[in-house]
């Protein structure tokens, strides 16, 4: 038995010298001195110290946490794996719980790039955007040479993502041409989220089931989905904000399109009973509020009808 044990214990020793690490292969240190390691020497000093200073405000602003690594050579390793463990094993990237932590790797001899992107940024910077980014800064500047302007640019344009989503401006960072239609989409969720919470709605039913059976919502902040055009003839005389009608006279020409969405948000009391060429009963609400979709449809952040906010 003792010398089973030890044959075992030889074997576990020759097996772990052989498999390769991360410090028997690549002298990587321990943790990070600062936002940019530039172990393969490609990034020049003034583009390394903007790009410290700029991920230095990007983390006290967001709380994000983004780190540059250059490397010569991933010596065999996938840059999959490496990057993983640099990122999470290693240096464990991000705060602990929101998992917003990036590694930006570049490995000259391969060829290769990776964004190792935490889970909590996964939304921010997804793959789609990250390959895009590559294929716009990068791989150009990177064919003529220009290792640190295809950093700088392709770490700026990340930089500007989070900064954007969140709402801060960091200084001195290259500014894209235009915010990333995914980025766009996220700041209107959040408006349009904020909108929702402000006006304590809590049930989205549809036009229809609203006006046969209002009483089932009664006292209830409802949100109605519907086109402009629709809502003048639906709200005039009925919503109203702290006893007085909303004048649709009022609202601004041209400031809406003919078939732009719009939400509107109203306590309900009842029915009511106007006359528009014809006696009608229409569900009677106070006005609380209205959105106006910034894309004329809303699609994406329009909860299907009658559904009730989750709480």
């Amino acid at each position: 038995m003792k010398l089973l044990i030890k044959i075992l214990v030889a074997i576990n020793i020759i097996y772990c010298s052989i498999v390769p690490t991360l410090s028997a292969n690549i002298d990587i240190p321990d943790k990070p001195a600062n936002y940019i390691v530039d172990l393969a020497g490609i990034i020049n000093e003034k583009i390394e110290s903007n790009l410290n200073k700029y991920l230095m405000e990007l983390e006290k602003k967001t709380t994000s946490h983004m780190v540059i690594l250059t490397i010569e050579s991933l010596k065999g390793q996938s840059i999959e794996d490496f990057s993983y463990k640099v990122a999470h094993d290693k240096w464990k990237l991000g705060q602990k719980g929101k998992d917003n932590g990036i590694l930006f790797l570049v490995s000259l001899q391969d060829r290769k790039y990776r964004f190792e992107i935490g889970y909590g940024l996964e939304g921010i910077i997804p793959d789609s955007f990250a390959g895009s980014i590559g294929r716009q800064y990068l791989i150009p500047y990177f064919k003529k040479g220009d290792y640190s302007t295809g950093i700088l640019m392709v770490s700026s344009a990340v930089i500007n993502a989070i900064a954007t989503d969140v709402g801060v401006e960091i200084a001195g960072v290259p500014k894209p041409k235009s915010i990333p239609h995914h980025i766009e989409q996220r700041i209107i969720k959040k408006k349009f989220d904020d909108f929702v919470r402000k006006n304590g709605v809590e049930y989205w039913p549809s036009v229809e089931k609203l006006s046969v059976n209002p009483f089932i919502y009664k006292d209830k902040n409802v949100a109605i989905v519907s086109t402009f055009n629709t809502m003048i003839t639906a709200t005039e005389g009925i919503f109203k904000s702290g006893g007085e009608s909303l004048p649709v006279s009022k609202i601004p020409k041209g400031l809406f399109k003919s078939k732009q969405r719009v939400v509107l948000v109203g306590r309900v009391l009842g029915k009511k009973e106007i006359t528009m060429g014809l006696s009608i009963l229409v569900p009677h609400l106070k006005y609380i509020g209205v959105y106006i979709c910034e894309d004329w449809q809303c699609k994406d952040i329009i909860p299907d009808s009658d559904l009730k906010v989750k709480s």
